[in-house]
């Protein structure tokens, strides 16, 4: 054993050792005790992760619908404000080519007006659903971005427990480009 084998055999702990042989046996029952219990403390540890893990990811995914929700009724109210202001570019190009008057010879210059305003019309429209439609297409954009940090967030939740010895099944919050239209 070397130097330091000797200087334990020749110490007083060394002696009493081996003078009680059933010293040796205690120590490996209690060291068998020892871990036993440390594999249950571990078992139950492993256990009480797991339970916060899910936690804190089922968290993560009961916000997904809130926040849909709150971007759907973004898109909603950019709907709603495109709908009234092309009611309302309707209604005054309604009421212009309603005082475009007879078509005969002495009016013809009315029926030019109507017919020009017949085509401003279409292109205050044409404008207004362009400007309607990008607003929505932001908007659901942001519900992609929103979705795909919540993602992130859940990856980062499953990686941050397995440093802990703590596995677990890929979790997706399923496929953004589908769950983005509202």
């Amino acid at each position: 054993m070397g130097d330091f084998g000797d200087t334990i055999k020749n110490s007083k702990i060394g002696q009493f050792a081996s003078n009680n042989p059933y010293l040796f046996a205690a120590a490996a029952v209690v060291g068998g005790f020892s871990y036993f219990s440390s594999r249950k403390a571990e078992r139950r540890r492993r256990k009480r992760l797991k339970k916060e893990m899910s936690a804190d990811i089922g968290a993560i995914q009961a916000d997904i619908p809130n926040i849909q929700q709150e971007y759907a009724r973004t898109a909603d109210m950019y709907r709603g404000a495109g709908n009234v202001m092309g009611q309302q570019i309707y209604g005054k190009a309604a009421s212009q080519m309603q005082m475009g008057g007879q078509s005969n010879l002495a009016y013809g210059r009315e029926d030019v007006r109507r017919e020009q305003i017949g085509g401003l019309l279409g292109q205050q429209l044409q404008r207004q659903n362009l400007q309607t439609s990008s607003q929505v297409f932001q908007t659901q954009n942001q519900l992609a971005s929103e979705l795909n940090r919540q993602q992130i967030n859940i990856d980062e939740v499953r990686a941050s427990y397995a440093k802990q010895g703590i596995s677990s099944d890929e979790v997706s919050i399923g496929d953004v480009n589908t769950l983005k239209y509202v």
